[in-house]
Order: C-alpha cells, then structure tokens, then sequence
C-alpha cells in the first residue's frame, strides 16, 4: 500500500504536475477510487461467503503510478451467481464514484493546446468532456482529479476484458462454459497483442502480452458449475458490459 502511495505520487509530481499538492491530490483520488473498487469486491465476497484476502495495491514507476489492485480468493466460489457478482462488483462500485470525480476534476480544468493530450480517451470521458467544454480538447490543463479518475476508467476497462481471472473473466466464465471461456481468453489474448502492430503507441498490446502471459489454464468456474443464471444476476452482467463499453477508449479529434 505504502509504496503504491509513493509510485503514484512521483506518477504525478515527474510526469505530469510537478507540484507536491497535485501530485498528492492525484495520488489520493486514484487510491481512494482504487480501494473503493476493492471494497465492492469484498463486500460482495462476504455477501456469498467467499474467504479473500485484503486488497494488494499494484505499484508501477510508470506515468499511471500503479496497475491497480487484486483480492485474492481463498476459498472455492460457490455458484455462478456468486461469481458474476464478485465480477461486477468491484468496477461498479470504482466506476461508481470514478465518474462523479472525473467530472469535478473536468470542471476544475481547461482546455490547452499546449497542455496534456491524453493517448486514449475512453467514452465516458469524452462524454463529460462534451458536456463540460462543448467538444473534446486537443489538450488539457488536467487537474489532478480529472487525470486519477481517466487512470481508473482505463483500468477499469482493461479489469472487464472477459478473459482469464480479470473481473470480466469471472463474468463471462459464469455466462459460458470451461472450454468456451478458455478459447475466448486465448483468443482475446493474441487479437490484443496483435494491435501492436498496428497501433504502437497503444498499451493494447501491453494487456493481450499480460493475458497470454498469465491466463494459461482454465478458469475452474464455481462449485456449481451447472446451474444457470437468475434474472437479476444476468441483469448484472448487463450492467457490467455496459460499463466496459463506456470505459472502452474511442478516436476523437
């Protein structure tokens, strides 16, 4: 935890601020929103009686400052109900107060030709662009806010790609079979690295090398691995696509 705090804070107090009260609002937003997505998962994890661990915060000495944050699971899922919930649960609830926050951060900024242009602009962060300035600026006078929250919304979506482990994986692994899971986190995989090929400059190709990479094996699904779905459950998987959407980055300019 501690050395996430300190990676997000030299994230923005070298690369993007250069001032000590910036760089720690920048660090206390992404946390705050970080651990807010962590507290959805575990709150959801004692809600089915899943053991799990408390949340590992991931550091990076990149421009992001971290990679996020993971629970561990120590116990079998019991139902696919229980797993999709444990999926959605955490970008939900980081997505939940991630947009308020954006948003303020937005309106506390200005837009700057010369100022920070940003990579990859996911939808919803357009759309609040839109709806504070009008359009989408070339560049920005990014408050601190504004930034934490575009990092989340971009974890975010890389968090519910259906595939392996990632909260996605657990959603789509509660919506198909072992096999048919399997097949799909391969394939997702390599198209995502494959991008690199094209789009260089996107980190795309990052996540499809990590899913390669780290998602192997099968996903062992839950105890009940054939019962199917409620109503309400398939109604949160819904809610949980419809925010990979919004958080999927979109050409603008």
């Amino acid at each position: 935890l501690f050395l996430t705090v300190l990676t997000t804070f030299a994230a923005g107090y070298f690369f993007i601020f250069g001032d000590t009260y910036r760089a720690t609002l920048f660090s206390f937003a992404i946390m705050f929103m970080l651990g807010t997505h962590e507290i959805g998962h575990k709150i959801a994890a004692w809600r089915n009686g899943v053991e799990s661990t408390l949340p590992y915060f991931i550091p990076a000495p990149t421009f992001l400052g971290t990679l996020g944050a993971v629970i561990n699971i120590k116990s079998p899922i019991p139902t696919k109900e229980a797993l999709v919930e444990l999926g959605v649960s955490g970008p939900l609830s980081g997505f939940a107060v991630a947009v308020p926050l954006t948003l303020l951060g937005l309106i506390l900024s200005k837009p700057d030709p010369a100022g920070l242009t940003l990579p990859m602009t996911p939808a919803i962060f357009a759309i609040m662009q839109i709806a504070v300035f009008g359009h989408v600026p070339s560049g920005m006078a990014l408050n601190p806010l504004a930034f934490a929250g575009w990092v989340v919304l971009l974890l975010t979506m890389f968090n519910l790609i259906p595939a392996g482990w990632l909260d996605g994986g657990h959603i789509s692994r509660g919506l198909m079979s072992r096999e048919a899971h399997y097949t799909l986190t391969r394939t997702l995989g390599f198209v995502l690295f494959f991008t690199g090929v094209f789009f260089p400059e996107s980190p795309l190709w990052f996540w499809g090398f990590l899913i390669i990479l780290l998602f192997r094996n099968y996903h062992p699904g839950a105890l009940d691995d054939v019962s199917g779905l409620s109503r309400p459950q398939k109604f949160l998987a819904a809610i949980g696509l419809a925010v990979f959407l919004l958080c999927l980055p979109v050409p603008v300019g």
